[in-house]
């Protein structure tokens, strides 16, 4: 494969860690909340990503795969402090130069200072910082499947991302802010628009979805972004065959 690295590059992932690191740049005696094994659970099993706790090294673990890749993303909460882990892997080798603390990934030639993980105060920046870090975690592992191909370049991979999945990309960002509910129908969504053998049926979902703002207030701004999203699916680029859609 070309060199993984690129897909770092292709998602802005150190300028996305030194936001986080500097928007939640709070001292460990500020939290004023603490969270417990079972509420840090509940709070990702809301951002539609199941965790599992290991309670020998005290740690909870998600993974997303791929058809090519898998990705481990591990989460350290220790007084305050989100400690985020990749462990990458392409057919079960791992990918060691985009594994790893997430402070270690982000350094480089030009960028060699150390940044510190970010820190959470309450159950709602803990919400906000995980739901950054499993955005981060989608970009990467749909970016890589760009980067495997034969000599893609960075700007090759940007390019390759349809408008359709930016902008249910943007609609996630928002969603997950909140912990909504309909943030799991978008991001099965996008995983299957990158597999040409479920591409279709997700199209056909995505046309008819409108329904769900009956079931779910949505904010102007993420209403938008669903327009938008059902609008880049009607167009005749994205062509599966076609009867009734049916509902979401």
């Amino acid at each position: 494969m070309s060199d993984p690295r690129d897909a770092l590059s292709g998602i802005n992932f150190r300028e996305r860690y030194v936001n986080l690191s500097r928007k939640f740049a709070h001292p460990a005696e500020a939290r004023t909340e603490k969270v417990g094994t079972d509420a840090a659970l509940k709070i990702m099993a809301g951002l539609g990503y199941p965790a599992v706790h290991h309670q020998g090294d005290d740690f909870f673990q998600v993974t997303s795969r791929g058809p090519r890749f898998k990705i481990h993303l591990n989460v350290v909460l220790k007084h305050g402090i989100v400690e985020l882990i990749f462990g990458v892997y392409e057919s079960e080798v791992p990918v060691l130069p985009v594994s790893g603390p997430w402070g270690v990934i982000a350094r480089d030639a030009a960028h060699s200072e150390r940044l510190r993980p970010p820190v959470f105060r309450n159950h709602e920046e803990l919400a906000h910082i995980l739901g950054e870090a499993f955005s981060i975690m989608e970009d990467l592992k749909r970016t890589l499947s760009g980067v495997a191909g034969p000599g893609a370049k960075a700007e090759e991979i940007v390019e390759r991302k349809t408008p359709l999945l930016h902008k249910i990309d943007q609609l996630l960002i928002e969603l997950n802010k909140r912990q909504a509910p309909s943030a799991q129908f978008f991001r099965a969504a996008a995983d299957e628009l990158e597999n040409p053998l479920t591409s279709g049926e997700a199209i056909k979902r995505l046309r008819s979805c409108y329904s769900m703002t009956q079931y779910e207030v949505f904010s102007s701004a993420e209403e938008q972004l669903l327009e938008e999203i059902i609008s880049l699916s009607r167009d005749p680029a994205h062509s599966p065959p076609s009867p009734s859609a049916p509902s979401c």
